[in-house]
C-alpha cells in the first residue's frame, strides 16, 4: 500500500491534511503488508512537516511490518534532508529512490541556521539540547 504526498510543499496545512489521510489509510489497510510513503513530488518541507513525517513513520512502524519512504527528486530538498539527518531520525525505515545528499563540506556541527532533528525521550535530552542552543547563541 502507498500513501502519496501530492503537494510540492509540506507546510503546516498540508502536514495536517497528510496526518488525516495517513490515519485513514493506516487503519484501513492490511496489517501484514508494508506501507510506502511517497515524497517524490515534494520540493519543500518546513520544520513542522519534518516532525510530522517522523511521527507518521514512527507510528506506522507500530502497525505494519515495514515502512518505506520514497525520497523526493528535488536535489535541494534531498540536500536539506541530509543536513538535518532525516534518515537517522527515521532509524529502521528504509529510504527508497534517490539518495539523500550529504555534502561533508557543507555539513557543520554547529550550523547557525540549521538544527538537526533531535529525538527527545527524557528531560536530560531537553536540557542537553537547550545547552547546545545556548552555546550557539
Amino acid at each position: 500500500m502507498a500513501l502519496r504526498v501530492e503537494n510540492t510543499r509540506l507546510n503546516p496545512r498540508c502536514a495536517d491534511e497528510l496526518l488525516a489521510e495517513f490515519l485513514r489509510v493506516i487503519h484501513a489497510h492490511a496489517p501484514d503488508s508494508p506501507l510506502e510513503i511517497d515524497l517524490s513530488a515534494l520540493r519543500f518541507i518546513d520544520p513542522y512537516g519534518l516532525i510530522t513525517l517522523c511521527l507518521v513513520g514512527r507510528y506506522a512502524r507500530t502497525v505494519v511490518p515495514r515502512v518505506n519512504y520514497r525520497m523526493p527528486a528535488a536535489y535541494a530538498l534531498r540536500s536539506y534532508l541530509g543536513r538535518v539527518r532525516f534518515a537517522q531520525a527515521l532509524d529502521g525505515i528504509e529510504m527508497l529512490g534517490p539518495d539523500l545528499i550529504v555534502d561533508q563540506g557543507r555539513e557543520k556541527a554547529d550550523s547557525e541556521a540549521l538544527m538537526e532533528i533531535t529525538r527527545i525521550q527524557a528531560q536530560a535530552d531537553v536540557e542537553s539540547l537547550l545547552g547546545h542552543i545556548a552555546q550557539r547563541v
